[in-house]
């Protein structure tokens, strides 16, 4: 895995001129157990047999279906507002239906 990843910073750094955070870095298995969390985002790696019709429940419980292989991604959505809304960059109404919504805020400066 260390090989692999000095690999990936040297293209990153000569071809991209970008630069690898040691610290940040995970590189892991896509069919692992545990999902990848990426930017607040779960990424998982969904297989099925060639042919095969893969389904799953979602969150709200309702029936997903991915034929062959695919990549899931699930964002925690409550998680990621309550961040936007503790750092000053959404803020929560009730709209003239009497539901709650989510606004963005306009940035300052």
């Amino acid at each position: 895995m260390e090989n692999l990843k000095n690999k990936i910073k040297d293209f990153l750094q000569q071809e991209l001129k970008l630069t690898l955070s040691p610290e940040k870095t995970l590189i892991t298995d896509a069919f692992g157990i545990r999902p990848a969390v990426f930017l607040g985002t779960r990424v998982t790696r969904i297989k099925a047999m060639k042919g095969q019709i893969k389904s799953y429940r979602n969150k709200e419980g309702h029936q997903q279906r991915i034929s062959g292989t695919g990549t899931l991604m699930t964002a925690p959505i409550e998680t990621l507002i309550n961040k936007m809304i503790t750092k000053g960059l959404a803020e929560q109404k009730t709209n003239r239906h009497g539901e709650l919504v989510y606004q963005g805020k306009a940035r300052s400066g």
